[in-house]
């Protein structure tokens, strides 16, 4: 296995102090290439008590400052090497899973965006749970899966009613693609209800787990073509899956027929019915979604990495404190001497 560059940089620290030292310890090899010239008598003069002190300074100083400086090295590669710590943590969060699937037939076009907008009302009273969305004409499309990120929920179902209140012109590439995912161009068909039932179903995950799951149902129940699914095949589906179904048809008065078709439906799930235009039916739809069981869900575990760098941090802080402490008294004696006015 490879050297990490934390360990290059100590290696190189280490080298740099050895050559150091070493320079330090055997300056003769310096000047080895120098011409000097050697004085004799001089014996007398290193003699002086004030030339053997200053000559002990110089290296007490030297030997303080190398000192200082190993420290600050050292503790620079502490923090280069980014001591850690590194925790597993198996996330678990207790919530309900929640399909709102709205049908976006033409004969629902002077709704549907009355109707994004009471999906938004209904999602602002939930407090953690898994919410998806499904629209549906012919085909169905996913807009997006289980999520629990509400600020994205927010601005996914407010693009929703823009789309449905003012068409498809301002739509960029991927939404319009979407959009018209539900259309089916190659025949007449549209407002397979049953259909787009039965593929709410399908974004639900974990199947193994015993959860309160739900859908919010949104159509006037009127079909224009044959399904693939009949409504008692995707009721039945919906009772094995354990699925609630609450049934939200905003002509109620007008198709009165097809209302109750859809009433009969939902209710043999174990949801309700609710007029789209009743005052009190987004609150009832939450409060009886909320009263469900919030079941236990385990997230993908979280590698969470904590940086400690503080020894390494406070060991170069004390190496440069340590290292000005030492060279600024050196400078200033040195600066002193060469002007005369103090040599000890």
């Amino acid at each position: 296995m490879g050297l990490t560059w934390p360990w290059l940089l100590v290696a190189g620290l280490a080298l740099l102090t050895a050559a150091a030292v070493t320079g330090f310890l055997r300056p003769g090899k310096h000047l080895a290439s120098q011409r000097t010239t050697k004085l004799a008598g001089t014996d007398w003069y290193t003699a002086l008590p004030a030339v053997r002190a200053g000559i002990a300074r110089g290296r007490r100083t030297a030997w303080l400052a190398l000192t200082a400086a190993l420290v600050v090295g050292l503790g620079g590669a502490v923090v280069a090497a980014r001591p850690v710590d590194q925790v597993v943590e198996q996330r678990e969060v207790s919530n309900r899973d929640v399909v709102l699937c709205l049908d976006v037939s033409g004969s629902m076009e002077e709704t549907a965006a009355d109707l994004a907008n009471a999906y938004a009302e209904i999602v602002a009273g939930f407090d953690g749970d898994r919410v998806a969305l499904s629209i549906f004409n012919a085909r169905s499309v996913s807009v997006f899966p289980l999520t629990d990120d509400y600020d994205f929920l927010e601005q996914k179902l407010t693009e929703m009613a823009l789309w449905l209140d003012q068409g498809t012109d301002w739509l960029d590439e991927y939404d319009l693609i979407s959009w018209l995912g539900v259309i089916d161009l190659d025949s007449e068909y549209s407002s397979l209800i049953s259909d787009g039932l039965a593929s709410c179903l399908d974004m639900f995950d974990h199947p193994e787990q015993a959860r309160s799951r739900s859908i919010v149902f949104a159509t006037d129940n009127e079909y224009n073509g044959e399904p693939l699914i009949t409504m008692d095949q995707a009721v039945a589906m919906a009772k094995t899956a354990g699925v609630k179904v609450y049934g939200i048809d905003p002509y109620c008065a007008s198709l009165p027929e097809e209302a109750v078709d859809l009433q009969s439906a939902v209710l043999a799930t174990g949801g309700a019915f609710f007029d789209a235009y009743d005052a009190a039916a987004v609150g009832q739809v939450v409060r009886q979604i909320t009263a469900q069981q919030a079941a236990p869900l385990r997230l993908p575990p979280r590698l969470i990495v904590t940086d400690h760098p503080g020894f390494g941090a406070l060991l170069a802080g004390a190496g440069t404190l340590g290292l000005a402490l030492v060279v600024a008294p050196w400078t200033v004696w040195r600066r002193r001497l060469r002007r005369g006015d103090g040599a000890d």
